[in-house]
């Protein structure tokens, strides 16, 4: 599936930054330490010893994040580091998320890499971070600060344009739609909120944007919430989901009341979280 390929190819590229990050930083030590003392006798297996770098996610069971612990792994595999991955239960646990920043900085790793479920609460944890020489990746959802020497992600407002787009193209530029978003304080909520609703303000006017959901990344709350906005709204054509897209799909598949274009946009792909197209089996 090619979001899943896609987020294995993030993960990999994310893990080659803080290796590289992380040797910068190592290199600058081991050379700051040589300077200090030639004859350090622990300077040779210090400089020999595996890379740790936590990779800290922004769930943990959804098959989204899977995907990304898998690239983890296999990057993990290709630059000799050692890894771990963990992520709060929900994706709604901000307070959980920040525990495990602070337990990692606490280990003193090589790098961390981080996908931020609210985009400001780590900030003074990333400053202790980067204060302390520990490289910061950003991935999936970046933070507001530039601490993160580099995040890999989505454009997600383009993307989220894109999909304003195909949205009114399927329902003939006229209409109400609404949407069904993961969190409103992550970088990726944020963003791919935004990115639908402007571009559907600027371009598309007789395109009704009649209410906007946030399910916090939960698949059942999603679902009811896509019931709820269908009962509330019995003229709505199309329904915009910034990441559980398969959730609104099921359930569409599901109830008889489901309408030709939102048919028609399932069945011709309309761009799903990533801004990539999707497919049914996915």
């Amino acid at each position: 599936m090619k979001t899943k390929k896609w987020m294995t190819m993030t993960a990999t590229l994310a893990m080659c930054a803080m290796v590289l990050a992380a040797c910068g930083s190592k290199n600058s030590d081991d050379n700051a330490a040589t300077s200090a003392s030639a004859t350090n006798s622990n300077s040779s297996s210090t400089s020999k010893a595996k890379l740790y770098i936590p990779v800290i996610s922004k769930g943990f069971q959804h098959q989204f994040w899977q995907a990304v612990k898998k690239g983890t792994e296999k990057a993990a595999t290709e630059f000799n580091v050692e890894v771990t991955f963990e992520g709060p239960d929900t994706e709604a646990q901000v307070d959980k998320q920040i525990e495990m920043l602070q337990t990692e900085l606490d280990k003193k790793p090589a790098a961390i890499a981080f996908a931020a479920l609210d985009s400001k609460a780590a900030i003074p944890l990333l400053q202790k971070a980067k204060d302390e020489g520990i490289p910061i990746v950003g991935f999936d959802s970046g933070v507001d600060s530039d601490i993160p020497v580099t995040t890999a992600a989505t454009d997600n407002a383009k993307a989220a344009g894109y999909a304003a787009d195909k949205m009114a193209e399927l329902i003939g530029d006229t209409g109400e739609v609404a949407l069904v978003v993961h969190d409103q304080t992550s970088r990726t909520g944020i963003d791919r909120r935004d990115g639908f609703v402007n571009e559907m303000k600027a371009k598309h006017p007789n395109v009704k944007i009649v209410e906007i959901q946030y399910g916090g990344g939960d698949q059942l709350k999603s679902t009811d919430l896509t019931k709820a906005l269908i009962q509330a709204h019995p003229n709505i054509k199309g329904i915009f989901g910034s990441r559980l897209v398969e959730i609104i799909f099921h359930y569409l598949e599901a109830h008889s009341s489901e309408t030709d274009t939102t048919r028609e946009s399932r069945e011709n792909h309309v761009p799903s979280d990533t801004g990539r197209r999707r497919r049914r089996s996915t």
